[in-house]
């Protein structure tokens, strides 16, 4: 089975909820050494995050 290496994430930004399990989800994406992608959004909702930012299409490019 081949290796997830690069995983892109997306959420409801206008939910705290669900911004603190985005946080929780990189952190446990990020120890597993899986590169992650936020798409733009998202990467507003996560300030002070050291991730690469994309749009929808070019996380459909590079993500597992």
């Amino acid at each position: 089975m081949e290796q997830i290496k690069t995983v892109g994430l997306s959420g409801r930004v206008g939910n705290e909820r669900s911004v603190e399990s985005l946080k929780v989800l990189k952190d446990f994406l990020q120890s597993r050494k899986i590169t992650v992608l936020l798409d733009e959004s998202t990467s507003d909702a996560l300030p002070d995050h050291d991730l690469e930012v994309g749009d929808y299409s070019r996380l459909g490019k590079e993500c597992d």
